[in-house]
């Protein structure tokens, strides 16, 4: 619902939002990344803990690939179709590799 809330204040239809928009929203309620994130967004809470941003983000991305299913956005949808985020387990693999 937060979601929700936050496309109503930045006036975004969903045929309009965009990757980019996505990652700046779960900047704003505390993924790192390296953007300029607008206005605050949640003022006075805290940020979502690990597991909290894990399940937002799998949220998002299966609410985002069924509105493409539906001809809502698909650009959007085939971008998250072919993306995802590195899991911790991806990470430390990586490090290891380079090790």
């Amino acid at each position: 619902m937060d979601h929700l809330w936050w496309l109503e204040r930045e006036c975004l239809a969903f045929a309009a939002v965009q990757l980019r928009d996505l990652e700046r929203y779960m900047g704003i309620v505390g993924v790192e990344v390296r953007m300029p994130l607008g206005e605050p967004w949640r003022v006075g809470k805290r940020p979502y803990g690990r597991s909290a941003l894990s399940t937002a983000a799998a949220c998002l991305k299966g609410f985002y690939l069924h509105q493409s299913s539906l001809g809502i956005n698909g650009e959007l949808g085939k971008k998250l179709d072919k993306s995802r985020l590195p899991s911790r387990v991806d990470r430390r693999r990586s490090f290891l590799g380079h090790v």
